[in-house]
């Protein structure tokens, strides 16, 4: 789920969405959405529209997306270690 907050609040949000029951991760971003939370559920979509409905009753929740992942793609270790190494390169090349 991508939680949008209308204050600076962001913190005290994330922490109150994560003691809730379902909620299997909970971060802050910086980015499009205030906070990324992940939520353990069954097939049926009424625990979906529970868990968003008590997440929108939080006071300074602005709004709620469902978003659910399909399939990861397999990863690629040769491109993860390129990407690696220039990180590595470029930062000790910044600190000279």
């Amino acid at each position: 789920m991508h939680i949008y907050v209308r204050d600076s609040q962001v913190q005290n949000t994330a922490e109150k969405i994560a003691k809730m029951d379902g909620i299997y991760s909970c971060s802050v971003h910086i980015g499009n959405s205030d906070i990324v939370s992940e939520f353990i559920h069954s097939d049926s979509s009424e625990d979906v529209v529970k868990i968003i409905g008590a997440i929108k009753q939080i006071d300074n929740v602005e709004k709620v997306l469902w978003s659910e992942e399909v399939f990861k793609l397999p990863k690629h270790p040769e491109h993860l270690m390129k990407s690696f190494k220039k990180f590595w390169s470029n930062n000790i090349n910044q600190k000279k």
